[in-house]
């Protein structure tokens, strides 16, 4: 099974020391691996539609808005906005707006 990175497509995240990355690129690259640049991750992250904290995950988003109910773990502990993640998770959907319209 291939690893899954952080921009939603195969691939892995490399960790070392900092001294060792230019001998790891080269070996990498002889071997077929591709470099990827910030922006080349941040493009295939959002083409997969895989959201980030900050420009598309905020403090007022609730996880069923951005697909990452992995990540909230429902047997234990409290948490702010605890109450409506629950009711949403066990009725399965975000009650309709009086006037039928919703943001």
């Amino acid at each position: 099974m291939a690893a899954i990175s952080a921009t939603g497509m195969h691939g892995v995240r490399i960790y070392g020391a900092a001294s060792g990355k230019e001998t790891a690129m080269l070996r990498l690259e002889a071997a077929g691996a591709l470099d990827a640049s910030a922006e080349d991750a941040e493009q295939v992250r959002i083409g997969n539609f895989v959201p980030k904290y900050g420009p598309d995950i905020t403090e007022h988003t609730l996880p069923q808005e951005t697909q990452q109910l992995h990540a909230v773990h429902f047997q234990k502990g409290c948490y702010l906005g605890q109450e409506i993640v629950e009711r949403i998770r066990s009725r399965g959907h975000v009650k309709p707006a009086a006037d039928g319209f919703s943001l």
